[in-house]
Parts: structure tokens; sequence; C-alpha cells
């Protein structure tokens, strides 16, 4: 290898000069690609589209040098990435009300540090189903689409069919606190933070309300709702064992 263009934010690739090899070219597809390629930029958007981070590779027989990207580079693959939520990933709240909760649960885990209290923090999903008419919370449509139909109303599901949540019931939650004021401190180390939930398919649920109740535009016609339960944090899948 001879010369090595490093990633930068700025210009969104990396390259490399194999001598008679060639030079390698990864990073952005919208960059790396020529403007040309349709078929290439394609295939990099419907694969974006699953939710990936993608990144195109390309090979040229020109030699890397500077920061200009080699002018006959020809697309040879993509490489998907996947990206996974560590347990200590830190809180990275985008409105206050999200900054506020990371900033209660900092005072927390640092109370606990000090040995002032013995915390458990859990962060709970959309409860449902919840009671009452529906407000102009975000997550109200999560309830709605199960309470309204089951009482002769009509709902309508705001989102994708595709579109997946995390939610947790009223009795969950419930357990969820109690089996948290249980665990060991020992066992939760620094961070005292839990999670519980049920994740759910949008379109699966209306499905099932089908026959009480108008969905809206992504209600489909299917045999009955299908939920998958699941442990959002792995952490509490080991205490659990």
């Amino acid at each position: 290898m001879i010369f090595v263009g490093d990633f930068r934010a700025g210009r969104k690739w990396s390259g490399a000069w194999f001598g008679g090899h060639g030079t390698w070219v990864l990073g952005a597809p919208e960059i790396v690609l020529q403007s040309d390629d349709a078929d290439g930029l394609a295939r990099a958007g419907v694969l974006a589209q699953g939710g990936q981070r993608v990144l195109a590779l390309s090979h040229s027989l020109l030699t890397l040098e500077g920061a200009s990207l080699p002018s006959d580079r020809r697309w040879a693959a993509f490489i998907l990435l996947e990206e996974h939520i560590r347990d200590d990933a830190p809180a990275t709240p985008q409105g206050s009300y999200g900054a506020q909760k990371a900033m209660c649960e900092l005072l927390l885990n640092d109370a606990t540090r000090k040995g002032f209290m013995d915390a458990r923090i859990l962060r709970l999903p959309t409860v449902v189903v919840r009671p009452g008419a529906p407000n102009k919370a975000a997550s109200s449509f999560a309830s709605a689409i199960i309470r309204e139909p089951l009482a002769g109303k009509p709902a309508v599901c705001p989102v994708d069919p595709d579109v997946e949540m995390w939610v947790i019931s009223q009795r969950q939650a419930v357990r969820s606190f109690m089996h948290a004021h249980e665990l060991e401190g020992a066992v939760l180390g620094a961070n005292r933070t839990l999670l519980d939930s049920w994740k759910l398919l949008k379109w699966q649920l209306t499905s099932a309300n089908g026959a009480n109740g108008r969905n809206g535009s992504n209600g489909r016609n299917g045999q009955g709702a299908t939920t998958q339960s699941d442990l959002a944090d792995h952490r509490r899948d080991r205490i659990h064992r």
C-alpha cells in the first residue's frame, strides 16, 4: 500500500493505492459512485431504506493523489453496517423533556455512587392501553388503535404499516417496578437504568381490530395480532438468568 487518504466527515470517503493493483475507495455512495452510475445509486438508495448504513467500495486503475477521487473509479461492492446500541452508550436526547429525564438519571446514579440511596431507574416505553379519550401526545395513537375499535369507534394509524415501536402493558409496567425493586444493586453496577417492553408491528394490530372498527388508510386484512416479547436491554436479560 503506497498512499492512504484518511476518512473525514467533510468529504465522506477514504482510499488507498496498492501499486499495480490500483486504487480502492470506500465511502458514502453519493460521493464514491460516479454521478452517471444510475444503477449503483439506485441500489444504494434501496439498501438505505432498509435502515442500514450503506458504504460503497469502488476501484480505479489510477493513482490516488491528494483530496481528489480517481476519475475512472467503478463501483465494486456495497458494505452494509448495522448499528447496535451499547449498554454504556450515553443518552443524547434531542428535546427538553428527554434532557430533563437524562439529568434525573445522572443524579440518581451519582447519588447511588455516593451511598445516599440505592436507586433503580426504569425507562418505560409507551404504556398501552391508556384509558380515556385520545390526547395530543405523539404516542396516543398506540392506545387508540386498540381502544377505539373495541368500543366500535373509528381509529386511524398515522404511521406506515411496517413501522415498529416499543410498548408495555399497565400490568407489565407494575411487574417491572416490582422486579427492579428486588434486584441486587451489585448486579446492576454503576448504571441503574433498566428497560422492559414489548415490540409490536402496527399493521398486525390494526388488522386484528379490523372487524370492530375502521383502521384508516394503513389497515390490512389479517388473521390476528402478532406481538413479540423482547427485552429491550440484554442487561435485563442477563439479570433474569
